[in-house]
C-alpha cells in the first residue's frame, strides 16, 4: 500500500486534520524532518513545546499508532527512547509538512543546529570535556542543555536576566537530571 494512494490519503487526511492537535502535527512534522528516531529532548528543542505539551502530543500521538517507541541504551547503559514515524506515513507528513515552508525550514534548521553540535563534539573529544561551550555534556539532550544555558549565561551577561531565567529553565525542562 502506498501511503499516496486513495485509502491511505483519506485516512491520513481524516486523521491528520480532524483528530490530532496542532502540538501533535508538530511533533509529526518534527519526526518527518529528520530522518533518524528522536529522543524526547531533541523533540522539546526542535518543537519548541513544554514538556508537558509534547508528553500530552506524544500519548495522543501513540494512541493513535502514529508513533513508534524504540528503546535502545547509551554508552553509560542509560535507557534512551527514541521516537519515529510509521514508514507508511513518513511520505504523506513529508508532503503535508512541507506545505507549511516557513515551518519546516525553521525544524530543519535546528536539526542541523543539533547535528553540527553532535559533529563539534566529537571533533573536540575529551580534550574540552568541561568547556563552558558544552559543560561537560556526553548526550545529545546534554548538549542541548548545554547550549541553552551557555545561551543563558550570555543573556545574564548582557543584562537580560529574563531571558537567561527562561533559557536556564529550558535547558531543565530538556535534561533535568543533567541539571
Amino acid at each position: 500500500v502506498s501511503s499516496s494512494g486513495d485509502i491511505a490519503r483519506f485516512c491520513f487526511d481524516h486523521i491528520f486534520e480532524k483528530l490530532l492537535s496542532d502540538d501533535s502535527k508538530l511533533v509529526l512534522c518534527c519526526l518527518a524532518a529528520s530522518d533518524e528516531a528522536l529522543t524526547r529532548g531533541v523533540l522539546t528543542h526542535v518543537s519548541g513545546l513544554s514538556t508537558d505539551n509534547l508528553d500530552d502530543a506524544l500519548k495522543d500521538l501513540a494512541l493513535a499508532s502514529l508513533v513508534i517507541q524504540e528503546h535502545d541504551t547509551n554508552s553509560e547503559n542509560t535507557i534512551i527512547t527514541k521516537y519515529s514515524v510509521l514508514p507508511l506515513t513518513l511520505g504523506y507528513l513529508r508532503a503535508k509538512s512541507k506545505q507549511n515552508t516557513e515551518l519546516w525550514q525553521t525544524i530543519q534548521r535546528k536539526l542541523q543546529l543539533i547535528g553540527g553540535l553532535i559533529e563539534e563534539a566529537k571533533r573536540a573529544g575529551t580534550r574540552y570535556r568541561y568547556a563552558l561551550q558544552d559543560l561537560g555534556a556526553t548526550t545529545i539532550e546534554e548538549r542541548i542543555a548545554a547550549s541553552w544555558a551557555l545561551t543563558a549565561y550570555q543573556s545574564s551577561q548582557m543584562g537580560d536576566y529574563n531571558g537567561a531565567i527562561e533559557g536556564f529553565k529550558r535547558a531543565v525542562e530538556i535534561t533535568p537530571e543533567f541539571s
